[in-house]
């Protein structure tokens, strides 16, 4: 009990010190470990993070009306209902990442790519954490005052730590990725950009078909 315990447990602190030796444990063990629960905290906190800084008035901008006005149950289902979206997404982005990645010369299904992505959201779980406590406690330090002051009259410790955390989430999420494909950092770096482009096309497509339809609704 105590082993199965140990080996859930210990992969949350070293993923961030050894990535590759750490995915590489965890692929070879159980690929679907804790992919799920991870998926559905990090998209649960996300949503949550952005909540409480727009209710601490931290956001860099406006953020619209009906947002500010959710009450508890809303914001609730609106927690709970990011993180199935994101357990989704990590499903659509094994598949997503696992043909660019072998495009690339990798060799990863979409089983051990998920784990990767999953695991790889580790440090950025923390990261939101960060981020709300300084909302909650410090909001100065995320707030940007209209003031006409420079920006690193702007930057304090937390200002710090979200973006060493923010580029070690990076880099994390990087070498995971790499490590179940088998090849270098670069090769990684380009299949999340292959990625991104897929992302970025579908997102214009939606928007389009979005804007056709609604201009055909209007019409009629």
């Amino acid at each position: 009990m105590g082993g199965v315990l140990a080996d859930r447990v210990i992969p949350f602190f070293s993923i961030w010190v050894v990535p590759r030796t750490t995915i590489r444990r965890v692929v070879d063990s159980d690929p679907e470990s804790l992919v799920v629960i991870i998926a559905w905290i990090f998209g649960a906190l996300i949503a949550l993070t952005f909540q409480v800084e727009i209710n601490a008035g931290v956001l860099p901008f406006a953020a619209p009306a009906w947002l500010e006005r959710m009450g508890p149950a809303a914001i609730g289902m609106t927690v709970f209902s990011s993180g199935i979206a994101t357990v989704g997404l990590v499903y659509f982005l094994g598949l997503l990442y696992g043909r660019a990645g072998r495009a690339l010369g990798g060799i990863a299904d979409s089983r051990d790519v998920r784990s990767a992505i999953a695991w790889g959201w580790v440090p950025t779980i923390l990261l939101s954490l960060v981020i709300m406590t300084a909302a909650l406690f410090a909001p100065a330090a995320s707030a940007w005052e209209k003031a006409p002051t420079t920006i690193l009259d702007r930057v304090n410790v937390w200002n710090i730590a979200e973006l060493s955390l923010a580029v070690w989430a990076i880099f994390v999420s990087v070498e995971t990725l790499a490590e179940v494909h088998r090849f270098s950092s670069g090769r990684a770096i380009g299949t999340k950009a292959v990625g991104a482009l897929v992302l970025a096309f579908l997102g214009v497509g939606i928007f389009i078909v979005m804007t056709i339809v609604s201009l055909i609704v209007s019409l009629m």
